[in-house]
């Protein structure tokens, strides 16, 4: 059985070999947008709008 923290571990450990961004952006978007029930690329790709979103909002 998992508990919470293996999968936000787990999410967290998948977006910094997946993604270059910085670790504290990585572990706000897993604290609100990961959906453990999702498939990880599901999530990859809302931290990718996250991300894109985060970006704009500071141009």
């Amino acid at each position: 059985m998992r508990t919470s923290t293996d999968w936000r571990g787990q999410a967290v450990r998948f977006l910094q070999r997946r993604t270059d961004a910085m670790r504290d952006v990585i572990e706000h978007f897993v604290d609100l947008g990961w959906d453990p029930d999702d498939p990880p690329e599901e999530n990859l790709d809302r931290f990718e709008l996250y991300r894109a979103e985060f970006a704009g909002a500071f141009t």
